[in-house]
């Protein structure tokens, strides 16, 4: 019922909001895949690009043998691979929340992860984020289950070893992410300092993690590929620069550095965003964890959490799509948490009243969660608590929150009034580029905003403005522009402002 509920909120109106740039990039990276090129889009690994491939090539087969009313639109059918395995992960979180601290918060943490509007929000986008916490998750899944299969049959244990082997290669051919297998191992190495005969045989284990990796991302051996990861890494491949968090610009372009997006981001975004139900779970949660220093679940949670958080929060570049994985585990320690708390509660209650209250209680937590949920949707990452009446009243501290929506229906409105040979200057010209051609307007010419500016020897341009799509190189730009002109369309989403469209015509 919880992965089913889960899949319902991930896969209901995943066509509701336009392309992302990102999404767009995947969509061209599809189309070069199905003629037979694959060192497209290059930078990322290519298993989600084939789960993409293989769903748009499904919804074009459905399309074709259904009736119109029943055809999917094409955002959707990029969308559902993520939707299906943001799904799957409820469960994979449940086997690893089992393994650590048994049925009840193995329960309580899938629940929390399935009705979590932020986590819901990543997993219905086109990004590899969500793939990598699936396969993650099912490796230690796997791993553990072979700790507990070699208590009594340490050669059987090892065909689970190598499950999680080939899941943690899956993992890497979903996103280059290979310190998640490091802190794994170093929580391992925390807890298990001498396994004895129940560990995996090292020269099989990494045999089939290698081969995993290499199978689901067998573009790995082209030399193209290595040329175009080596240029996006020299940042060869970025056209702008910044990143708008909390009113300001900040240096996104150095792995650390005084003038990155402050570190205290993904801490603010956790206490502006997450339920305040899973928060106290968090704290309740940390409490008990501080309790336990030996216990494996503990270590590993301790370990996931606090590396995660520094290291994170040290680098200058920041997004809210990286803090999935530490989502994950926040969701599992709240969890911990409502657990410890509910069992302290009813000690003290007789029998019968123990076994009323308890399932009373976990039954009001489902329901908070859903109604939160619904009250989310479609729009999940826009989603605020309650406390961010004080830290976030305006809802401009995280204006990535806004994920290019409207940019589909403007784009729409600017097809339809745009004189021949206008400009569209935006910092998602891909998606404009996209839409435009939709609606046939193929000579409407779209500009980088951030690369191009503004032009003084066109007729008439649009200008697309958007707080999530503020750099160093528009900011001036977006500000005269304000200052001077009045928008012609604004687009809000939870009552914040997303995207604002300016004409400038030269008469």
């Amino acid at each position: 019922m919880i992965v089913a509920a889960g899949l319902m909120f991930r896969t209901t109106g995943l066509a509701t909001y336009g392309f992302s740039d990102d999404e767009v990039t995947k969509l061209r990276a599809v189309e070069a895949y199905s003629r037979g090129e694959f060192g497209v889009n290059a930078e990322h690994p290519m298993l989600m690009k084939v789960a993409i491939w293989g769903s748009v090539r499904a919804a074009e087969g459905w399309n074709r043998l259904t009736p119109e009313r029943y055809h999917l639109p094409l955002e959707t059918a990029l969308r559902l691979p993520n939707a299906i395995v943001g799904s799957a992960a409820i469960l994979a979180l449940y086997g690893v929340g089992y393994a650590y601290f048994g049925t009840a918060v193995a329960l309580v943490a899938a629940l929390l992860l399935a009705l979590d509007p932020n986590v819901t929000s990543i997993n219905r986008i086109g990004k590899e984020d969500t793939f990598v916490v699936f396969f993650f998750l099912l490796a230690v899944w796997f791993y553990e289950r072979g700790k507990q299969v070699g208590v009594h049959d340490t050669v059987r244990a090892q065909s689970w070893y190598l499950g999680s082997a080939a899941s943690f290669g899956v993992m890497l051919a979903s996103k280059y992410l290979p310190h998640l297998y490091g802190l794994y191992a170093l929580a391992n190495v925390a807890t298990l300092r001498d396994a004895g005969p129940n560990r995996p045989i090292k020269r099989r284990f990494f045999l089939a993690m290698g081969v995993a990796f290499v199978v689901a991302n067998f573009a790995i051996l082209f030399p193209p590929t290595w040329r175009h990861i080596l240029s996006y890494v020299r940042g060869e491949t970025l056209p702008h620069h910044g990143y708008l968090y909390a009113g300001e610009l900040w240096v996104t372009d150095v792995p650390m550095s005084a003038l990155g997006v402050p570190p205290a981001f993904y801490l603010m975004f956790m206490l502006t965003k997450m339920s305040l139900v899973a928060l106290a779970g968090c704290v309740v949660g940390t409490a008990v964890a501080s309790r336990h220093r030996r216990e494996r679940g503990y270590v590993f949670l301790r370990v996931m959490i606090v590396f995660q958080i520094i290291g994170y929060s040290m680098m200058a570049a920041k997004f809210i799509r990286y803090s999935l994985p530490l989502l994950v585990m926040m969701n599992l320690l709240a969890a911990v948490g409502i657990v410890a708390s509910l069992g302290w509660l009813t000690s003290a209650m007789k029998g019968g009243m123990r076994a009323v209250a308890l399932p009373v209680a976990y039954g009001a937590l489902a329901a908070t969660l859903f109604v939160g949920q619904l009250q989310a949707a479609p729009y999940f990452a826009m989603n605020r608590n309650a406390l961010a009446r004080w830290l976030d009243p305006d809802g401009l501290r995280f204006p990535e929150a806004g994920y290019d929506f409207g940019v589909r229906e403007a784009v729409s409105k600017v097809a339809r009034a745009a004189l021949p040979g206008a400009d569209v200057v935006s910092d998602v010209p891909q998606v404009a580029r996209y839409y435009l051609d939709e609606a046939g307007r193929r000579e409407v010419r779209v500009r980088s905003f951030s690369k191009h500016g503004l032009s003084r020897d066109v007729q008439e341009q649009w200008v697309l403005v958007q707080n999530a799509h503020v750099y160093f190189e528009t900011a001036e730009l977006i500000a005269q522009l304000r200052g001077r002109h009045s928008p012609v369309e604004r687009y809000d989403v939870a009552g914040v402002t997303v995207l604002e469209v300016f004409r400038l015509a030269s008469n």
